[in-house]
């Protein structure tokens, strides 16, 4: 009896595991567009209104040696939902991004959806995008001001 009962629970727990690496998916985001191949470009994901709001309280934090043809991360076992993502050209691979005495940026910056914004951060609404169960893709192009 105690060895069907263990061999359900694994069983089960087979299960899950399968059942959540099916559900898991992958993004892909290209970020071109790149004026020099000094420092990183750093990607920080969201799950949330208030982490893009805030611009911290990343899901990810990752960054990539800037190239002159661009940079392409690939995100995998993602759980399928809702995501923004902020990037920056971190030139000087201080891990801050710079703006000049009146909030201007001074360092090249993107967002999700490849949303270039007005005079401040984009609106949620325009950033946020689903992650399905297959791949998904999202173009980016670095601004800089």
């Amino acid at each position: 009896m105690r060895l069907i009962a263990a061999l359900l629970l694994c069983w089960c727990c087979f299960d899950l595991v399968t059942l959540k690496k099916s559900q898991a998916a992958e993004l892909e985001v290209e970020v071109v567009g790149l004026r020099s191949e000094k420092g990183k470009v750093r990607l920080g994901v969201c799950k949330d209104m208030a982490c893009y709001e805030r611009g911290s309280g990343f899901f990810m934090n990752i960054a990539e040696k800037a190239q002159a043809v661009g940079v392409v991360f690939t995100l995998k076992d993602l759980e399928p939902g809702a995501y923004t993502l902020l990037l920056f050209h971190d030139e000087d691979e201080d891990n801050k991004f710079k703006k000049n005495f009146i909030g201007w940026p001074l360092e090249g910056f993107a967002f999700s959806n490849n949303v270039s914004p007005g005079l401040g951060k984009p609106d949620y609404e325009d950033v946020v995008f689903t992650v399905g169960e297959t791949q998904t893709k999202q173009k980016i192009t670095m601004l800089y001001w």
